[in-house]
């Protein structure tokens, strides 16, 4: 257990049934949390870890709705269904992966693929297949009408691009809204107007609302994989050789953290109850 960096509370190391490298954390509640790796699913109660059936190898993307609505991208041409008790498979309407889940609800879903470009939405009943010509690598919006992407061809490759839709309707109208010099992997939000995306080298780039820009300073150089927060003044960001950043509202700091390993996901159910995931299954979790 060691103590963060610049606000109150404690990292601590988690003990969680696999040492399989893990690469999401989502859920709907502190008593309903879920992590993903390769093949593995774990679901912790508020108790107690409990694992799930995979219902494909290869799981890639995951959005957690409530604790009987969770997405789960896995192999390729299907997304799977949590309905809170079975999974459900249903048709990308293409054979493709999803990648990278988000949503505003349940009938308002998007996925993408950053290796093979293609974009598909869920609206409660079928899934359709919008595009394919962006490669998303995350995905993250308010609501219908205003959805972000970072696109990364092949996943990793130069440059990123951050589009924005304006819904189903306006996606012949989508705009590059940025471009960065270092892949970007990650995107989250408070609102529309303050939204931050984090990638390769310490990268570290803000919407205000009008524009998006570099942020002056980054506290560290390794590759940032995820990010997630709970208010402008409140955002976390993990990364590489087991790295966490926090932004209080006016900068970045770095906490120190009880693992070397690589974290690539991060999600809480409030500021004072943040996860953080990655290789070796090495889960962290956030108090105070």
């Amino acid at each position: 257990m060691v103590e963060s960096v610049g606000r109150p509370g404690t990292w601590s190391l988690v003990a969680v049934p696999t040492t399989e490298g893990l690469t999401i954390v989502r859920g709907s509640g502190s008593t309903d949390v879920w992590l993903v790796g390769d093949t593995t699913i774990l679901r912790w109660d508020g108790q107690h870890w409990n694992s799930l059936p995979a219902p494909a190898p290869s799981a890639t993307g995951l959005w957690v709705n409530a604790s009987s609505d969770v997405w789960l991208g896995a192999g390729i041409k299907f997304a799977y269904h949590w309905t809170g008790t079975t999974w459900t498979s249903t048709s990308l309407d293409d054979n493709r992966t999803a990648g990278a889940i988000w949503g505003s609800g349940a009938s308002d879903v998007w996925a993408s693929d950053c290796l093979v470009g293609y974009l598909g939405h869920y609206d409660g009943s079928v899934w359709t297949h919008l595009n394919s010509t962006d490669n998303g690598i995350a995905l993250w919006g308010t609501g219908t009408t205003d959805v972000w992407m970072i696109d990364s061809f092949n996943c990793d490759t130069l440059p990123s691009v951050i589009r924005h839709w304006s819904g189903i309707g306006g996606l012949s109208g989508a705009q590059t809204q940025f471009t960065s010099p270092h892949p970007l992997q990650a995107i989250w939000g408070s609102g529309a107007g303050d939204i931050w995306a984090v990638g390769d080298s310490g990268t570290i780039v803000h919407y205000d609302g009008s524009a998006w820009s570099h942020a002056l300073t980054s506290p560290t150089r390794v590759q940032l994989h995820g990010i997630w927060g709970t208010a402008a003044s409140d955002v976390w960001a993990v990364g590489e050789a087991g790295v966490i950043l926090h932004f209080d509202g006016s900068g970045w700091s770095q906490s120190v953290s009880p693992t070397t390993h690589a974290l690539r996901s991060a999600w809480g159910s409030s500021s004072g109850d943040v996860w953080a995931v990655g290789d070796s299954g090495t889960v962290l979790h956030f108090t105070r």
